[in-house]
């Protein structure tokens, strides 16, 4: 290079010096945006004593706002800028927050210009949580924040959002997942893993993926840890005479065992089967797994999951769920309105008993528990009284679910639970079996919750603390199963599994293929045509069969016994 050629390059340096961008940098060009909007706003404002600073604070029609800036892609700090931003809100008074996080590349040095471009226009995750606006939304700063004014001006409320409370949960779920992953031996994870889903060769084999399955197991046990979280908050609000003046509170937990004192208030109450899995005794004394669930119950109330009131558990299991689990572990979800379709046209009468033969995360079941409560209110409203009698019927005598993975049971269990917190529900008819092996009827079953919680009981951390050995640990408190009788219904309704049958490993064989079945579907259908055959006999003389098939039943060789069947 040149002399003039270097002499160039410094002038153009000194003219335009670069910097390297902070968080802070960005505060300033966002509130010149807020500014030109019409909104006042301020930056690092101090709201209590305690030595930390909001972002920034925007006021606009007589209401307050604080907006969290982040820069990086790590779940944790999301999570805890919720947490913090709310934290910060409660003191200023308001529920409006904001989180936008830029991207990695936003602290790369630059220009002053460039960063000002930057921003404004790069593409952000943002999470808005404001009485006009709950979102989840990939937008460049610009973008969000006119669309907020616009939401502001025109008076425009949030409306339920289960996709975002679904964001933030799975945010969650991967925070806790990873820090878990690191605290168990291999050995523990795959004999757990081999227990919740019955079968780890059945699974490895019908999963499209080959994936390390440590990671899917730990995000099982996360996923089933924030459910209860969830429950006892919404339990919390539906029933706060029923709990401690701490437990109703949830307050900023100290250590573990205070939140497992909880979930032993609510599980004296009953809800065994959400909360007769104790993964919290699992969980060693973790200063930062301690923190990660502080801010999952400190974005609780934000995040009105109270206000969500339609198939709450059913649905969340369609997102909150890491999708690469769910895929490994062929955890399906049906889609609601395919289940609210079958249930429409197949349940005819409030006291038909119905039977899910592949039941997951109880989405069926819960558009069977629907229409049934439509069928027994004719006439307007029930009474609590009627509701909760109603409620209890249909758990313990009417609705039945089957499942060969245990974690689905105590999905279903958990989505029908839910659905009348005024109902103690100590038991459902849900059984942990591969239904396939259910074509001799009557037969006695077990309810499927205790033995998945002995299953986590058998569970070592890989590493242990000072602290844990001096913290007294309770025993398990869990309480044998209960035993019921299946035996034929009124009506069927099923998601059945498509697995191909070459796909069923060769040592399996035996449990899926069942001769008497496959002499009627014949062998060359996929395991829905087994499934099929198998609610035909369990149904009564006169019963409806309500399932989601593949367009092939209508054509083609390998269908042709199973279609002639059905249709004959």
């Amino acid at each position: 290079m040149s002399l003039s050629n270097i002499l160039q390059v410094e002038r153009t340096y000194l003219g335009s010096p670069f910097v390297q961008p902070v968080e802070r940098t960005y505060y300033a060009p966002l509130i010149r945006l807020l500014e030109n909007l019409g909104i006042t706003a301020i930056q690092e404002v101090k709201p209590s004593e305690d030595g930390m600073y909001i972002d920034i604070l925007f006021e606009y029609h007589e209401s307050s706002y604080v907006l969290e800036v982040k820069i990086g892609d790590s779940p944790r700090d999301f999570l805890k800028a919720i947490a913090q931003a709310y934290g910060y809100a409660l003191k200023k008074g308001t529920n409006n927050i904001i989180v936008i996080r830029y991207p990695p590349d936003a602290r790369k040095r630059g220009r002053i210009s460039q960063i000002n471009e930057i921003a404004l226009d790069r593409t952000c995750e943002s999470i808005f949580l404001t009485k006009e606006w709950g979102e989840y939304v990939e937008l460049s700063p610009k973008e969000s924040l006119t669309n907020l004014k616009a939401k502001i001006d025109n008076e425009l409320l949030a409306a339920e959002n289960i996709e975002l409370v679904s964001h933030v949960l799975r945010i969650s779920i991967r925070v806790l997942s990873r820090m878990l992953t690191k605290l168990y031996t291999k050995e523990d994870l795959q004999s757990l893993f081999e227990y919740l889903t019955k079968d780890f060769t059945l699974f490895q084999g019908l999963s499209s993926s080959k994936k390390n399955l440590d990671t899917q197991i730990v995000d099982l046990l996360s996923y089933i840890l924030v459910n209860q979280i969830i429950f006892l908050f919404l339990f919390s609000r539906k029933k706060p005479e029923a709990l401690s003046e701490n437990a109703r509170s949830m307050r900023e937990l100290h250590n573990l065992e205070e939140l497992e004192s909880y979930f032993l208030e609510i599980r004296s109450i009953n809800f065994k089967p959400i909360f007769d899995i104790e993964v919290i005794k699992k969980i060693p004394p973790d200063a930062k797994i301690l923190d990660v669930i502080n801010d999952i119950i400190q974005c609780l109330p934000r995040l009105r999951i109270e206000d969500i009131k339609h198939d709450l558990f059913g649905r969340l299991i369609g997102y909150s769920l890491p999708e690469d689990t769910r895929k490994i572990l062929a955890s399906y979800y049906t889609q609601g309105t395919s289940a609210e379709l079958l249930a429409q046209l197949a349940i005819t009468n409030g006291n038909e008993s119905v039977w899910d033969l592949a039941c997951g995360s109880g989405t069926i079941l819960l558009s069977a528990y629907n229409k049934k409560m439509d069928l027994c209110t004719p006439y307007g409203e029930l009474t609590k009284k009627e509701s909760c009698e109603l409620h209890k019927r249909f758990l313990e005598e009417e609705l039945t679910g089957t499942d060969i993975m245990p974690f689905a049971c105590h999905l279903s269990g958990l989505t029908l639970s839910a659905q009348n917190l005024d109902v103690s529900t100590n038991f459902i008819r849900i059984a942990n079996k591969n239904s396939l092996e259910l074509y001799n009827l009557p037969v006695e079953v077990k309810e499927a919750y205790s033995e998945i919680s002995s299953a986590v009981d058998r569970i070592r951390q890989a590493q242990k603390t000072l602290s844990y050995f001096g913290q007294k640990r309770k025993e398990p408190t869990n309480t044998p199963s209960h035993s019921f009788k299946l035996d034929k219904v009124k009506t069927v309704l099923i998601n059945p599994p498509f697995t191909r049958a070459d796909r069923v490993p060769e040592l399996l064989k035996k449990d899926f293929q069942k001769e008497e079945l496959l002499k009627i579907c014949g062998k060359r259908v996929s395991l829905w045509g087994s499934f099929l055959v198998l609610a035909d006999k369990v149904l009564f003389n006169g019963g409806t069969l309500g399932a989601i098939i593949p367009i092939n039943f209508l054509r083609g060789r390998d269908t042709l016994k199973i279609r002639e069947f059905l249709l004959n």
